[in-house]
């Protein structure tokens, strides 16, 4: 079941007039990665990328130093001093002529708990809902999950969610017991956050209309109760829209103001703070709609695979966490198997190859130095975005379009946006969709993809001029060269 597409952009706050610089900044788990645009006559002009390091952890545990620090490089670059800190920051407060909007997955972004009534309907509801908000989902949970109860709440004891979505029940009926069951388990497992040790857990409760206040009742002291329209009003209905606006809302208000420095981030940046990966969907569906056609995205990344899809206009989004190039590589392994790998390989030893596999994942930071190096992570990448592909068609029934015209394929990721040569890049990815149709496959060279879906929240039109000048870079239409495995 695909999941309707985003809200339209450009929706809420607008860039000002007096606007002269745009500074967008993705707060990673690791890397504060900032763009600095020009508005000038002819457009807005890309003027410089920098890195810092993210500042969440200790001994700095406030993530604005990490973003004043990429802010003051992209000033040396283009000759500007932007300044640093709540006096002259770039956000609502310092220059008038500099707007700073931000996206960020610091401390490993949003991180839910999905429950449902069954695990076939209201439980795969949620969790489509919580992953179309740009949210890891740590586990789905429903009283037909196979787990006991005692199970169940040893799970959620250990998890540490920053939220829960809970679902289950068609509208117009009575409360259904699994609900009650649900609610109970929550309130003998007393969830932890994972931010914050006083703060009380947001619940999106998107379930019977007949069942919140059973929930209220029964969980009302323990979270911050939510309550939206239901996820599955009926059979063969799916609402996710209600519940994916509330889960932004709450991580916005009430998640993110745990996190170390977000306070003085949120007061400074000229459009509320996205989830890196609810960014990147956004600029995906953007994508879709600029070009009128539909689009699947990967953003693989060293412990995760993001997959985005738009067909027909429908917005899709799933996330393999063990499948990555560096912490999760050996999981590529283990669940490609080593004869799918070692036919990306030909000639290459097998002893080789899985040493080299397991190299980098026990030094995950490191660089391919050799040619063997690099052949066996652009095999690693190959497999990783099939199996992800897999996932996103299971999980959130998204993937290729089957309609006319020639979908567009974006690739993002170090493996991808770094590789030497262009060619590598449309190898890896006509391979690992395995399509037997055309695609035109495309890279987005630069990482910019949640800065476009945060400049589209502000400025839609610039940031169709940043996707489209900046962000994707269009390679060759070829046709899908991997198997069907």
């Amino acid at each position: 079941m695909e999941l309707p597409s985003e809200p339209p952009v450009g929706e809420g706050p607008s860039i000002p007039s007096l606007t002269r610089w745009i500074i967008a900044v993705d707060v990673g788990s690791t890397t504060t990665k900032g763009a600095c645009f020009e508005r000038r006559d002819e457009g807005l002009v890309l003027r410089a990328v920098e890195h810092a390091p993210t500042t969440v952890e200790k001994p700095f545990e406030d993530v604005t130093i990490g973003l004043d620090e990429a802010i003051r490089r992209l000033g040396e670059v283009v000759g500007e001093k932007f300044g640093t800190g709540e006096a002259g920051g770039s956000g609502g407060k310092g220059r008038p002529d500099v707007t700073l909007v931000a996206t960020s997955s610091a401390g490993g972004g949003l991180q839910m708990l999905a429950c449902g009534t069954t695990q076939r309907f209201s439980a795969s509801s949620a969790h489509r809902a919580a992953m179309g908000a740009g949210a890891i989902v740590l586990a789905t949970l429903s009283p037909d999950d196979g787990l006991s109860l005692a199970q169940k709440a040893d799970l959620v004891r250990d998890l540490r969610p920053d939220m829960v979505l809970m679902g289950g029940g068609f509208d117009g009926g009575e409360v259904p017991s699994f609900i009650a069951e649900l609610a109970d388990l929550l309130r003998t497992a007393r969830p932890r956050p994972r931010l914050g040790d006083s703060f009380r857990i947001p619940l999106v409760y998107a379930g019977n209309d007949a069942g919140h206040e059973l929930v209220e009742d029964v969980l009302g002291e323990q979270f911050i109760i939510h309550r939206v329209a239901n996820l599955a009003p009926g059979p063969r209905k799916e609402n996710p829209g209600p519940a994916r606006e509330a889960i932004h809302r709450l991580f916005q208000q009430h998640v993110m103001s745990q996190a170390p420095g977000y306070g003085k981030l949120l007061a400074r940046v000229a459009a509320p703070v996205l989830p890196t990966p609810g960014a990147v969907a956004k600029a995906v569906d953007l994508a879709a709609k600029t070009w009128g056609r539909d689009v699947l995205a990967f953003d693989i990344g060293g412990a995760t695979t993001d997959v985005f899809s738009v067909r027909r206009g429908r917005l899709a989004r799933s996330v393999s966490a063990n499948l990555g190039m560096s912490y999760s590589a050996l999981n590529v392994l283990q669940r490609a198997g080593l004869d799918r790998l070692l036919r990306w390989l030909p000639g290459d030893d097998a002893t080789a190859v899985t040493a080299a596999v397991a190299n980098k994942t026990l030094h995950p930071t490191t660089l391919p130095e050799t040619a063997f190096e690099l052949r066996v992570e652009q095999a690693v990448a190959r497999e990783a975005l099939w199996l992800a592909l897999e996932d996103h068609v299971e999980m959130a029934g998204g993937g290729l379009s089957d309609g006319p015209g020639v979908p567009l394929v974006i690739g993002s990721g170090g493996v991808l946006s770094f590789a030497p040569r262009q060619e590598q890049v449309v190898d890896i990815l006509a391979d690992a969709v395995g399509a037997g149709r055309a695609v035109e496959v495309a890279v987005d060279d630069r990482f910019l993809l949640p800065q476009v879906g945060a400049l589209s929240t502000v400025a839609p039109g610039l940031a169709v001029e940043v996707l489209e000048r900046h962000s994707v870079k269009r390679l060759a239409t070829v046709h899908g060269r991997g198997d069907k495995r």
